[in-house]
């Protein structure tokens, strides 16, 4: 066998061993992909919601009761680390336009005269706050705390959940705002790895506070990886710094 024979060859090999390896490990890709975005469309209670992946990208089909689900549903995969495209197929069954039936009314029963009638009592209603002092709240509570993850993910630390919920409670009591949810980096670790860590655990406190019932269109999930620090990297204290959640506050 001649030389440029066997250096053919072995050529050939090395193609067949790459093809397979690159399939292995798309499939892998793909596997978690579809395993993390069916545990968070059936986490928000979107069960009618059928998830097809097809290496990073994403393909919704179902039907679901209105747009806003419809929408909801596609931000909440876009949500999702590692996700290429979104393709949302979701079919409406019934528009937005289309009210419900008002149900018939009641003749009122009428009490006789001795029956003193009982005077009606109404839920205690959180009276909402300006634009201003929710912003105050959210930076004095991530000022003195901070939303821990565990190392290199996007997984949130259980102990950061009484904070989470202290900053739900005051996002309840600003209705009438949008809020983005900022995620930053410390500087150490690739650009591009920074981009998307910070953009994947942004959108984990995000999902957080939605299935907390705050609505996700006020919501938006943002990633800024190093490219806005508050301290010296130089540091350990200064990278600590660095590595934040920022929720800010805007009208809407």
């Amino acid at each position: 066998m001649t030389k440029a024979m066997i250096i053919l060859l072995g050529a050939i090999l090395l193609a067949i061993l790459g093809y397979f390896c690159t399939y292995h490990h798309s499939s892998s890709i793909q596997d978690d992909i579809q395993t993390r975005t069916l545990k968070s469309i059936t986490e928000n209670g979107l069960d009618s919601v059928t998830v097809n992946t097809d290496g990073r990208d994403v393909l919704l089909t179902g039907e679901v009761k209105n747009e806003k689900i419809k929408s909801q549903a596609e931000k909440l995969v876009w949500g999702i680390y590692g996700v290429r495209t979104v393709d949302n197929q979701l079919a409406v069954a019934v528009s937005e336009s289309e009210s419900e039936p008002e149900p018939e009314p009641v003749e009122a029963i009428l009490l006789p005269d001795a029956v003193e009638k009982p005077e009606a009592v109404q839920a205690p209603k959180l009276e909402a706050l300006p634009e201003y002092s929710c912003q105050q709240d959210f930076d004095l509570l991530l000022s003195s705390n901070e939303i821990i993850f565990v190392t290199n993910s996007a997984e949130i630390d259980a102990s950061s959940n009484s904070l989470l919920n202290d900053l739900v409670d005051v996002a309840k009591q600003c209705p009438d705002t949008n809020i983005e949810i900022g995620a930053h980096t410390d500087s150490r670790g690739s650009n591009d790895h920074s981009l998307r860590l910070s953009q994947a655990r942004a959108a984990s406190v995000m999902a957080y506070l939605v299935n907390k019932g705050i609505n996700a269109y006020r919501l938006t999930a943002a990633g800024y990886a190093e490219t806005a620090p508050i301290a010296d990297d130089d540091t350990d204290e200064g990278l600590a710094k660095n590595r934040r959640i920022e929720f800010n506050v805007k009208g809407l």
